[in-house]
């Protein structure tokens, strides 16, 4: 005989943990970047659109590791329903010239790998307009909170495309690598300093 005290394992589709779980506000509007994803902007918007969908525990959708089940598996129309709102919230945070050459791709995960391959790239122009806009960017008649702001900004963008170097060697504490970050850090911060306004 069972005892009464035994757990009976809940449902993926009423597991507020699960991936397939969908609450009542989740519809295909639910969720909208802004601004859309144009040609010159994928590191910020790749950003936004994975954090929205990490809030909602479905990034594994997009990321490839929830993978489209068999059409007997009992969890088949709750995959499908998910990938299908969340090719719906791409497709609401995409300009409509890029979406238009995605529209027919029925998969989330085809979607996002398309646009990454596409737009993750950049090419020399964009990295040197970064590298421009960072060395004359001045904090000028702006507050301090504006100036670094923008200028954060500009650093994170250029760091999404460059990022530095990381240990792959397995003997060390991944510490070997440190001192291109600390360098990048004071880089950072004598940027910050030098653009700041000079009183007088």
């Amino acid at each position: 005989m069972s005892s009464l005290s035994s757990i009976v394992e809940l449902s993926p589709l009423l597991d507020l943990a699960s991936s397939y779980y969908l609450h009542h506000s989740d519809h295909h509007g639910s969720v909208t970047v802004s601004p859309e994803l144009t040609s010159s902007n994928y590191a910020s918007w790749s950003k936004s659109f994975l954090l929205a969908l990490s809030i909602r525990n479905k990034t594994g959708f997009v990321d490839g590791t929830i993978k489209e089940l068999a059409l007997d598996d009992a969890l088949h129309n709750a995959w499908m329903r998910c990938n299908n709102l969340i090719v719906a919230w791409l497709l609401r945070s995409i300009s409509p010239p890029i979406a238009s050459t995605v529209f027919y791709i029925s998969s989330a995960s085809q979607i996002w790998e398309t646009l990454k391959k596409r737009f993750s790239q950049p090419d020399d122009s964009k990295i040197c307009n970064l590298q421009l806009s960072l060395s004359t960017i001045t904090q000028g008649t702006r507050i301090v909170d504006a100036y670094f702001t923008e200028l954060t900004g500009i650093w994170e963008e250029l760091r999404s495309y460059r990022p530095l170097p990381h240990c792959q060697c397995g003997r060390c504490n991944k510490d070997c690598f440190k001192i291109f970050s600390e360098a990048q850090q004071k880089e950072y911060v004598f940027k910050f300093i030098n653009g700041l306004k000079t009183k007088g």
